[in-house]
């Protein structure tokens, strides 16, 4: 599909951008003004999209509605149900297609916030002395102290076990999967950038080797250990 994309986004913004608002019913009009791009670029990358995941408009939407006309309710991955009141039509529609996503991910992040926050391992002076700072939508932030980047393949074992407690295994109807994580590193809660805010934070991949894993920590601290 790569030779039929509109010429004012790259293929990554495109996907990207999709992504974040076409599994939901977004609009050409609007997706045109959220992305500064004319109307009808925004038609042809909405068409590219459905074509490539018919299942969005032909299965989940429809089954969405199925569901809400039995008692306007859903549930999530966590047996959670949401209860839609507003008037029946396309803004109660898009608000129930991104429900289940959008309140399984939140539900997610506080079972694991909350089992982070219990664990003594992870949060009590004794052990690593990490403490949590804030929840943020779909993010954690963390602040811990300098002197344990001494030992990079203990920062690594916590940052596997975060990762653990926050990608639990989830099922609907009988698939298993799990919501991916990450975690960055920096002296502030900015993303990194080397000339505007080089103490900013860098990506960590707790899976590589410890090694691996120790160089990625340094560069991301500056060499503080």
């Amino acid at each position: 599909y790569m030779h039929a994309l509109p010429r004012t986004m790259s293929g990554r913004q495109c996907g990207k951008k999709s992504n974040h608002g076409l599994n939901y019913d977004e609009r050409f009009r609007t997706f045109a003004l959220m992305n500064e791009i004319p109307e009808n670029e925004a038609k042809r990358i909405i068409e590219l999209y459905h074509s490539i995941y018919p299942g969005i408009r032909n299965s989940y939407y429809e089954w969405v509605k199925m569901q809400l006309s039995k008692d306007r309710m859903l549930e999530n991955c966590f047996g959670r149900r949401i209860r839609f009141l507003d008037s029946w039509g396309d803004q109660l529609f898009k608000a129930a297609y991104s429900a289940i996503p959008q309140s399984t991910v939140v539900d997610s992040l506080n079972q694991g916030m909350r089992q982070i926050y219990f664990d003594e391992k992870i949060t009590s002076t004794k052990h690593a002395n990490i403490d949590l700072l804030g929840q943020v939508h779909d993010s954690i932030l963390f602040q811990f102290p300098i002197s344990l980047l001494k030992f990079p393949d203990t920062v690594r074992k916590l940052v596997e076990k975060i990762y653990a407690y926050l990608s639990p295994e989830l099922e609907y109807f009988g698939r298993k999967f799990r919501i991916a994580t990450d975690a960055k590193v920096g002296f502030n809660w900015s993303g990194y950038h080397k000339e505007f805010n080089p103490r900013g934070m860098m990506e960590l991949k707790p899976w590589s080797n410890p090694g691996e894993f120790a160089k990625q920590l340094k560069d991301a601290t500056h060499g503080r250990f």
